[in-house]
């Protein structure tokens, strides 16, 4: 959502907030980008002049691991690295966690990987909107947290997508 919002309507908001010419808008608006650039290209010179890849993403930490980015991510990441990943998610309809995983990778790739359960994916069952999760994860040597927890649905009942989509991110600040 972050991401369309400066896509969108940065150039807008800088015109509106300011008596900035368009071109100066248009060079200010380029600024997320030209770092994110270099961002980029010091990042993978680094991992380059360490001839390391691996803890470059070291621990992470994904959301939304049963959903269709949150699980192609987790299996890129067991393909590409060795390390653990903390995987947060609920159970549904008398699965536990753990077993909703498995049958989720089972169906997107044919394997449950449940030999990497316990060693290299650990599953913390909760749920991302409430705070009670955190407490399995307190110890657990996270430095990264990738947020693919989403309710993707264009129309629903009260607050639920707002519960999710913003209160899931505040419950991970």
């Amino acid at each position: 959502i972050a991401f369309y919002g400066v896509t969108f309507w940065l150039p807008q908001i800088l015109q509106a907030g300011s008596s900035y010419s368009a071109a100066m808008v248009v060079l200010l608006s380029a600024i997320p980008y030209v770092a994110a650039t270099a961002g980029l290209v010091v990042v993978g010179a680094n991992s380059d002049r360490l001839r390391e890849r691996r803890w470059h993403v070291a621990v992470p930490c994904l959301t939304g691991a049963t959903g269709f980015l949150g699980i192609h991510l987790l299996h890129a990441f067991l393909k590409a690295h060795t390390g653990k990943v903390y995987c947060l998610l609920r159970g549904q309809e008398g699965l536990t966690a753990e077993e909703r995983l498995q049958g989720q990778l089972f169906y997107y790739f044919e394997d449950s990987c449940s030999e990497l359960f316990g060693s290299r994916i650990q599953v913390v069952e909760g749920d991302v909107t409430a705070k009670a999760w955190q407490a399995g994860l307190a110890d657990a040597p996270i430095d990264t947290i990738i947020n693919c927890a989403a309710l993707v649905k264009h129309f629903a009942s009260g607050t639920e997508i707002e519960d999710v989509n913003v209160g899931g991110v505040a419950s991970l600040i």
